[in-house]
């Protein structure tokens, strides 16, 4: 999808659900937002259209796993 969306959307946010585009904007929150009020709690992505990949994002949150035997 990308060759398309960089042609009609470039440096926008757009929604993807169903492999269809949803919706766009400039605002990744209120276009999720508006997008899970239209179509409901389902999956769907929301990214900005550029030629360059999306950082990973970390939370920073870690948590130690313990393995008890039994």
């Amino acid at each position: 999808m990308l060759p398309g969306l960089l042609a009609s959307h470039k440096g926008q946010y757009v929604a993807i659900h169903g492999e269809q585009v949803v919706d766009s904007g400039d605002d990744k929150l209120a276009l999720a937002l508006r997008v899970l009020h239209k179509v409901g709690n389902v999956a769907i992505h929301v990214g900005r259209v550029t030629e360059e990949p999306e950082p990973v994002c970390r939370s920073g949150v870690r948590r130690e796993v313990r393995f008890q035997e039994t």
